[in-house]
């Protein structure tokens, strides 16, 4: 609140709170990032990265994960390819598309000794393609542990492979820290950190704000010097700067990659005790407070059973949990909970989970929609708990919403951050479907 009563921006000039910011981001980062870019989203960020690999490497083509997701800038589209099919547009023959390396359901699974290496082969055709076509490859760009895939986390050595096939062609590698990094993982700030690398440039969005917009783009010296000047109106304004000082010092000073590790360690042991009984949870994954349910119609085929899922989501918003799905198939749970959650609340998520679980499968279709997702006859029900885990939403929990639902009638549909007012027909419509 002081710095909001003293200056909120000042384009062109440094403030305190700008220099405080950068010397805190610079000591839990490896040394050779050293140049960082405040700016205003994960978005941004993300396009402004883009823009740092052109310049640096006068490539123009892009290898990502397929199922991948960067932001919606016109200049992401190409590389969030969800995006691409929900607008419905076709990609520019400069992305570059490999599957994302998953041991679970992709193309080359766990019983195969030799996966990992196929999934950089992937990479490794990509680049034999652009060079073919007479391009250049600007840069590889993926989520570490990839929440838009899933919560999906590679094999160990997959990174450094193809790290090394990039800069062997002349690209550069961007780690989107966006969704995934911030402490989210446990044990380190960053989760390319988990896998031994440091890419040549990292962004970082949504948590360093804690809900402000901000975003963060932060690479070496070669490459910020490729770029040469750079504006925003709004980066790295005081009142930005201050709260984002402050989300880390929060993380530091709460223990909460020390508590995001613990807590997310017993959540998925409980989580992995429902998966023990139930045909439909195939895998639990990730690391930390980032990780993913895969619902499948049978651990044998592990087939992805993405009504299911859905299903599954609606029931836990009525239960006060919120959770979204990831994955190719959209057959993903995934669990980016605050970081401040606690063993309760875990042990609480899962008993909402394992009930919502059981309606699910007993009752096809999704609450408040008439879209029938039938399980078919291979649906496998929950065994039948003695004890009840009703939850009730309880003052201080992060995970749990209020139980009063409030229908806002002025409101017609919310797609994206659109906002539709509806007129006097449509309201009388509204009013009368929910009487």
């Amino acid at each position: 609140m002081s710095q909001l009563r003293q200056l909120l921006a000042g384009q062109g000039f440094y403030s305190q709170p700008l220099l405080d910011l950068v010397k805190t981001l610079h000591s839990i980062l490896p040394s050779s990032l050293k140049h960082q870019y405040v700016i205003n989203s994960g978005s941004e960020a993300n396009d402004l990265a883009l823009r740092l690999a052109r310049n640096y490497t006068n490539g123009d083509d892009f290898i990502v994960f397929e199922g991948a997701y960067h932001g919606s800038l016109s200049n992401l589209l190409d590389l969030s390819t969800p995006a691409l099919e929900l607008l419905q547009l076709q990609k520019s023959p400069e992305t570059h598309i490999v599957h994302p390396p998953d041991l679970y359901g992709g193309p080359f699974r766990d019983d195969d000794p030799d996966a990992c290496n196929k999934y950089v082969a992937e990479v490794e055709a990509a680049i034999t393609d652009i060079k073919e076509r007479g391009g250049k490859l600007a840069a590889f760009i993926c989520e570490p542990i990839s929440v838009a895939c899933g919560a999906l986390v590679p094999p160990r050595l997959y990174f450094k492979k193809v790290f090394e096939l990039v800069h062997q062609a002349g690209g550069v590698v961007i780690a989107d820290e966006t969704g995934c990094g911030m402490g989210r993982a446990g044990e380190h700030y960053w989760t390319f950190q988990h896998f031994d690398i440091v890419p040549d440039i990292v962004t970082v969005g949504k948590s360093i704000g804690n809900g402000f917009p901000l975003g963060i783009a932060i690479t070496t010296k070669e490459v910020a010097d490729s770029l040469g000047e750079h504006y925003s109106t709004f980066g790295g304004n005081p009142v930005a700067s201050c709260i984002a000082k402050s989300v880390l010092e929060v993380i530091h000073g709460e223990m909460m990659l020390t508590s995001a590790r613990s807590v997310g360690k017993f959540l998925v042991s409980e989580l992995r005790s429902v998966q023990e009984r139930v045909q439909s949870v195939g895998e639990v994954r990730g690391r930390g407070l980032c990780l993913g349910i895969v619902i499948v119609r049978d651990k044998e085929t592990r087939q992805p059973h993405p009504q299911l899922a859905r299903n599954i989501v609606a029931r836990l918003e009525r239960k006060g949990f919120l959770v979204s799905r990831g994955g190719l198939h959209k057959n993903v749970l995934l669990l980016t909970p605050p970081l401040c959650i606690t063993q309760l609340d875990a042990r609480q998520f899962t008993a909402a989970f394992e009930d919502a679980l059981t309606e699910a499968l007993s009752h096809p279709g999704v609450p408040g929609s008439s879209v029938s997702t039938s399980q078919g006859p291979d649906a496998t029900p929950v065994p039948a708990r003695t004890e009840s885990h009703e939850t009730e939403a309880s003052s201080g929990n992060p995970l749990q919403m209020n139980k009063e639902r409030k229908l806002i009638d002025e409101v017609i549909t919310c797609p994206g951050n659109q906002v539709v007012l509806a007129d006097d027909e449509e309201l009388a419509n509204k009013r009368r479907k929910t009487e």
